[in-house]
Formats: C-alpha cells, structure tokens, sequence
C-alpha cells in the first residue's frame, strides 16, 4: 500500500502539534525537514516515535541537558539516567530519581536550576525497556528532557539541533516514521465469517427449559 511521503503528515505521525505540521509543510521531503529543523524536542520526539533505540536517544537527551547545563551543578537524576544508557542502571531506579528531581524541581525558585531539574527528571522518567512503543511515544520523557534543556539556552537551539543530528540519524528516523504511517492505513484483516470451529450452534429456548430457569 502506498504511504504518504508528505512531511507534515509524517510529522502528525510523530504526535507534534500545529506548528510542526505547518513547519514541515513547507519542505519537499523530509529530509529536507530533518536537516533544516532548528527544534531539538520536535527532533527526539519524532525519533522516539520512529522506534529508535531508547538508550541512543536517552544518551542524547542527557547530552543535551549537559551541554544547556554547563557551569553548573548537574542534577544526580542525570547521571543516573545516564547510567541506564549504558546499561549500569535500572529503570525502577531512575524513576525513583525523577521523582526525586520533579519534588527538588517543584521546591526551587530559581528558574534555570528548576529547568535543569525538570529535564533531568524526564530524562530518568525515559529510562523505561517495559513500555510498549506507543504508550512510550505518547508520554515522550526524552523530548521533554530536551525541551527543558533549549529552555535554558534559547540561543543555542540551532548547536543542539546540529548535535541531535549527528547523533541520530535522519534517514532511521524517516524510515521508521514511513514505517507507523503504513501500519496506521493497513486495513486489519477481515473477521472470519460464521462461528469458529468447534463451536456449538444456538439452540432454541423451549418452555422446559425457561420453567427450569424459575
């Protein structure tokens, strides 16, 4: 079945909103899109709705949030996400550090630490093998993680774009992306007709039956 290789549609796939659609609505084709996006969010959230592997994209999240972090104190919530990346953590534990950095996060006035706290908890909250790949796109952890992240340095949206895209690649991101549009217009299967086998056909109710039913 033919797919629809327009970008904007492929973007809708990814579950970005309005403004990405009409972004990518004005590029050809996706590559295109991909190699002039100056968004890091819209990025990882369309590469974790392509299926790429968790740990890369987690490990790019923590790097952006490294970078946008830089001179300061950076979240324990960070390293240990990063420690799952690697496969030296578990993902139970990384929640128990988001969790931990969302309180810090909900307790600091100080806008750019509870920034760096709030990226440093989504990306723990990303380390997550269990989740089934949708449920995994929807609450995208990584994307937010790099939300946070360009919040802190607006000016450098444009460095971090440039690093998502050297570390993950368009053409996987646009293939899995092709990948959820076919399954999502493959009509399912038609339901088999009559009942299944072995089973045993209706049978009428008799009076009997309805007066030991009483």
């Amino acid at each position: 079945m033919h797919v629809e290789l327009d970008p904007a549609r492929l973007v809708a796939r990814a579950g970005l909103g309005t403004e990405a659609q009409v972004w990518a609505r004005s590029h050809g084709r996706f590559e295109d899109a991909w190699g002039s996006c100056d968004r890091p969010e819209w990025m990882v959230a369309m590469a974790i709705a392509a299926g790429l592997a968790r740990p890369a994209v987690v490990a790019v999240a923590c790097e952006c949030i490294e970078r946008a972090g830089r001179g300061r104190s950076l979240p324990e919530a960070l390293h240990i996400a990063k420690s799952w990346t690697r496969g030296s953590t578990d993902g139970r534990t990384c929640w128990a550090a988001g969790f931990r950095a969302s309180s810090e996060a909900a307790a600091e006035r100080d806008p750019a630490v509870r920034a760096l706290l709030q990226a440093s908890a989504a990306a723990a909250f990303a380390c997550d093998d269990e989740a089934d790949a949708g449920y995994y796109a929807s609450r995208a952890h990584a994307a937010e993680a790099v939300q946070h992240a360009a919040a802190l340095r607006v000016d450098e949206r444009a460095a971090l774009s440039d690093y998502i895209r050297r570390r993950l690649s368009g053409v996987e991101v646009e293939r899995g992306l092709l990948e959820l549009a076919r399954r999502a217009t493959t009509p399912p299967p038609p339901a088999p007709e009559g009942p299944s086998t072995g089973s045993r056909p209706l049978q009428p109710v008799t009076s009997r039956t309805l007066m030991r039913l009483r």
